[in-house]
């Protein structure tokens, strides 16, 4: 009789052992999610490189020196009225400059 309640108990303790194996083989592994995680990253860079590549902004510094120029312009347009011709003077040629800017930018577009 003992020896039958001893197999019963093995028998139980090896249950109770396979069926918490089993538990922790099912539970996420959080190595296994952030492996997960970056194989997808991985796929997901390795397909957008067969995208056609976005191209950087043409001519920065032209388009940069634009800007400033038209700023510029407009703090011209906005100040005191009374500086001897000067600031006349001043926005035809920033106007000018504005305007040789976007012939340059145009005709490297062309070309």
């Amino acid at each position: 009789m003992t020896a039958l309640l001893g197999g019963a108990k093995r028998f139980l303790r090896d249950i109770n052992h396979w069926k918490a194996r089993i538990f922790t083989m099912t539970k996420l592994n959080p190595w296994k999610l952030s492996t997960l995680f970056f194989a997808g990253a991985l796929a997901f860079t390795l397909a957008s490189s067969s995208l056609p590549e976005a191209q950087a902004e043409k001519q920065p510094h032209m388009r940069a020196a634009l800007s400033q120029l038209k700023a510029a312009k407009h703090q011209l347009k906005v100040s005191t009225h009374d500086k001897g011709g000067h600031r006349v003077k001043a926005m035809a040629l920033t106007t000018q400059a504005i305007q040789q800017v976007e012939k340059g930018i145009a005709f490297d577009n062309r070309n």
